[in-house]
């Protein structure tokens, strides 16, 4: 970035930023920051820019190029905050805002509002061969709990639809795992994580035996074991999606883009 004006800089980060910035939970007070790390080698750290009126930001929070989450404490409850990150390089030179992203603070005079969000899938760029096995991991949180999640939606897809696509998903409440039909009008399957099952669609396959889920405090990670067919050849956004009991849902979210390349087999 060093060698690169003012504008060129703000150009280049924001293309990044936009894509992978998001919100994370915000109850009692707090709100916590995930995003993707920049690339770029001369990468110096991140500021965060916070206020109670979008793209109007008081003074910065300082944060170190390895970090890539930051929780930000003692926030009025009842308020809604927005949130942009810029990066800056070695040279002092910083980029343009991220997108924004905002978020109310849930009031604790009462009931604790629910809050969904959507945190990672990992890995969320590169290459994936069709006709091998991938990993995806898949992160959500739930304010009041990882056991109030209902269910978890994941999306492999050249655009959010339903159909043409790779579309799983974990139903908490019976513990069971879903693949939407290539027409996207039903869902197939229904086992068990760890159960010796296989369900497919033209588009793939997931493998209940090696998908696994874990709960953690707030956290519900699911890791799906999927296979690609080599007809699904090509970029493929990353899509997630969470839903709580109460009906309390995250928006579906553009969490990545993978390059899926061609193979001999399925």
């Amino acid at each position: 970035m060093g060698a690169k004006n003012m504008r060129q800089v703000a150009k280049f980060s924001l293309i990044i930023f936009i894509i992978f910035a998001i919100p994370g939970l915000a109850i009692a007070g707090s709100a916590t920051l995930h995003w993707q790390p920049n690339t770029e080698s001369d990468l110096a750290g991140y500021r965060i820019y916070y206020g109670t009126s979008s793209r109007s930001y008081g003074s910065y929070i300082s944060v170190g190029k390895n970090t890539t989450s930051y929780t930000i404490n003692n926030l009025t409850e009842g308020q809604t905050y927005y949130f942009a990150l810029t990066g800056v390089d070695t040279s002092g030179n910083e980029s343009g805002y991220s997108q924004e992203v905002s978020k109310s603070i849930a009031s604790t005079s009462g009931d604790q509002a629910t809050v969904v969000a959507n945190v990672s899938v990992s890995p969320s760029s590169g290459s994936v061969v069709a006709g091998s096995r991938q990993a995806f991991e898949a992160v959500y949180e739930c304010s009041t709990g990882a056991p109030k999640l209902k269910a978890v939606f994941f999306m492999l897809n050249k655009k959010l639809r339903k159909s043409k696509g790779i579309y799983l998903k974990y139903n908490a409440a019976d513990n069971k795992i879903y693949l939407r039909t290539s027409s996207g009008k039903r869902w197939k399957g229904g086992y068990a994580p760890g159960s010796n099952n296989v369900i497919e669609n033209k588009n793939g396959r997931v493998y209940c035996a090696a998908t696994s889920v874990q709960q953690n405090g707030t956290t519900l990670r699911v890791t799906w074991m999927v296979k690609p067919f080599k007809d699904f050849a090509g970029t493929r956004n990353l899509y997630m999606k969470a839903k709580a009991l109460d009906g309390t849902t995250s928006n579906w979210e553009k969490m990545g883009t993978v390059s899926i390349t061609n193979n001999t087999s399925n």
